[in-house]
């Protein structure tokens, strides 16, 4: 069963809670009891009515009735809110009004006199003010950030100090900073100067791998000239010895012993110039084979240019452009190997 409210009770305690004097307290209770009472009556009533069966027809009707009768209690007694609190509103607002009143002719007058008592102060804070702005325009040159200094209670003797002090290091930055310009100008004459070296002792080198390779050319034909004027030699000699050696063969009359001598004579210089040919022969083998090394050191100088002459392919992604660029990389230097094999092959 619901609990019948005893109201006046709770309305007085309500009343005390929130510190309501008595006559202020007064007319909302009496304005709310009538509420109260026909609320008490009505749960009081609601409290006899339950409905356990769907038969029960008047049961629930009387549900219905109470139900809207409550609503009619709680609506009646909203209203009765409304209109006390707008009550209070309004005297809220009159006093509101009448303090602003007294305010209007009291606080121009408090701050006049609030100005007038503070005259020497305002004075002194002016002071400070274009002291502080005419130190910070002095200091300005020399350093961006004055904040970490009280330029308002700094002595002048402390304020000639740091003057100084930013000065001294002002100039000091601008001093280095001339000396690093210097030493940056010079470093660059330094690197051109070191730049013309480079560049004159390449053409010096490339001068005389060009001597070089004039000397070993002119070496090879000279070789090639020499084993050829050999050979010549070699065979017309060879051809003597057999022509004669044949003659002396068909000529069946000779005496024998003048035949033996003779054809020891032959053997003798046969040998003579087998040996000579020999000789010539190992002069022209050993002219030949320094003569061909030298036209290898120069195939290898043409592989090695052919190899720089290849094209790279062209390629879109950044890991085939790497690939490629390790290849390119891969390739000079074994161009450069390639050219210093034929260098030391040509020597």
């Amino acid at each position: 069963m619901p609990e019948v409210i005893d109201r006046p009770v709770q309305l007085v305690r309500v009343a005390v809670e929130n510190n309501l004097p008595e006559n202020s307290a007064a007319p909302i209770i009496e304005a709310f009891r009538p509420h109260f009472a026909d609320a008490q009556a009505l749960i009081a009533e609601a409290g006899t009515v339950t409905v356990t069966d769907p038969t029960q027809v008047s049961a629930m009707k009387r549900s219905r009735e109470l139900r809207l009768s409550l609503k009619d209690v709680r609506v009646a007694a909203e209203k009765s809110r409304k209109t006390l609190k707008e009550e209070s509103l309004r005297m809220g607002k009159a006093i509101d009004g009448m303090n602003n009143v007294l305010l209007a002719a009291i606080v121009p007058v408090e701050q006049r006199l609030q100005e007038q008592e503070d005259f020497a102060v305002r004075i002194e804070q002016k002071r400070m003010a274009d002291l502080a702005e005419a130190r910070r325009a002095m200091l300005a040159p020399y350093t961006q950030d004055t904040s970490a200094y009280n330029l308002v209670l700094m002595s002048e003797s402390v304020f000639a100090d740091t003057l100084n002090g930013l000065k001294l290091a002002h100039e000091k930055r601008i001093e280095e900073a001339r000396k690093a310009e210097e030493a940056r100008v010079e470093a660059e004459k330094l690197r051109a100067a070191e730049d013309a070296r480079v560049r004159a002792e390449n053409e010096r080198l490339k001068r005389e791998a060009e001597a070089r390779e004039k000397a070993a050319r002119i070496e090879r034909e000279a070789a090639e000239a020499a084993r050829k004027t050999a050979e010549a030699k070699a065979a017309a000699e060879r051809k003597a010895i057999e022509d004669k050696a044949r003659k002396e063969r068909e000529s069946a009359g000779a005496k024998l012993r003048t035949e033996r001598e003779a054809r020891e004579k032959l053997e003798r210089e046969a040998r003579i110039k087998a040996d000579a040919e020999a000789k010539i022969k190992a002069d022209a083998e050993k002219a030949r084979k320094k003569a061909e090394r030298a036209p290898d050191a120069e195939k290898l100088r043409v592989f090695a240019n052919a190899l720089l002459a290849i094209p790279l392919p062209e390629v879109r992604s950044e890991e085939a452009a790497r690939i490629v660029e390790s290849i390119r990389l891969t390739r000079i230097s074994m161009a450069a190997s390639i050219n210093d094999s034929a260098d030391s092959l040509g020597q």
